[in-house]
């Protein structure tokens, strides 16, 4: 490399050694169809991919709230590491990023989405015509729950699940992905403000009864806390007192 650009090895090395540090090598072998699911979902929803040619990086990066999420950002990282990547984290104000410096994994996520233009914007899509395994896309769902989506406990045990995109089309595969796993949805549109403007939100309501019959296949960590609030409820455990 440091031939072909009559750059010193030495410079080349300067710039690129954080990136050497951190790159690992991405083994989906490694993880189960869930997993691998998972991680497409959780990109779909809150994630973005960065190449830079000039340092020859491939950068993905997942965006959490560091408040009230730094469990998921943990359980993400376990799968991460767990294919043989090596992430690492930072924080912007109330933003915490987990980033992976692996073209195995940049590559990895273009097979299963790619960005398109809408409406003038670039959003993500999703491909549904390589997602053919149950498993997988079960974890495509949880991971866009655990992402970009809510599950939120009502009274007793009552409560919903949702996803939030601002991509109509996005929110249509979603749809036709549950429906794939005879999970039956509806997708409600509402305006919201934003830096000045009103925009368009799209919010796919997978039904409750639905998400209670797949609850172990979906494993979504923000419905598993709902659930084991509802579990406690109705034992008369702590929620229960309060």
């Amino acid at each position: 490399m440091g031939s072909k650009y009559t750059f010193p090895k030495t410079t080349i090395y300067y710039y690129v050694k954080e990136f050497c540090r951190r790159m690992g090598r991405f083994d989906e072998k490694r993880l189960s169809e869930w997993e691998k699911g998972y991680l497409v979902g959780f990109f779909v929803g809150d994630g973005c991919l960065n190449f830079r040619a000039k340092y020859y990086s491939y950068i993905t990066k997942f965006a959490l709230n560091a408040r009230s999420e730094r469990v998921i950002a943990s359980f993400l990282i376990t799968i991460l590491s767990k294919a043989g990547t090596k992430p690492w984290t930072t924080t912007e104000g109330n933003r915490l990023n987990v980033r992976v410096s692996s073209k195995g994994l940049y590559k990895f996520l273009k097979k299963y989405a790619r960005y398109e233009l809408e409406n003038g914007k670039s959003r993500k899509r999703l491909l549904l015509s390589e997602i053919s395994k149950r498993k997988f896309a079960f974890g495509i769902l949880a991971g866009l729950i655990d992402s970009d989506g809510h599950a939120r406990r009502y009274w007793s045990n009552s409560f919903s699940v949702t996803i939030w995109t601002a991509s109509k089309v996005l929110a249509v595969s979603i749809a036709q992905l549950a429906e794939r796993l005879r999970m039956k949805t509806s997708i409600i549109r509402e305006q919201h403000s934003g830096f000045g403007s009103l925009n368009s939100c799209f919010i796919v309501r997978i039904w409750t009864s639905y998400v209670r019959r797949n609850a172990h296949r979906l494993r979504s960590l923000k419905l598993q806390q709902v659930l084991n609030e509802i579990s406690l409820t109705k034992i008369g455990g702590p929620i229960a007192q309060r």
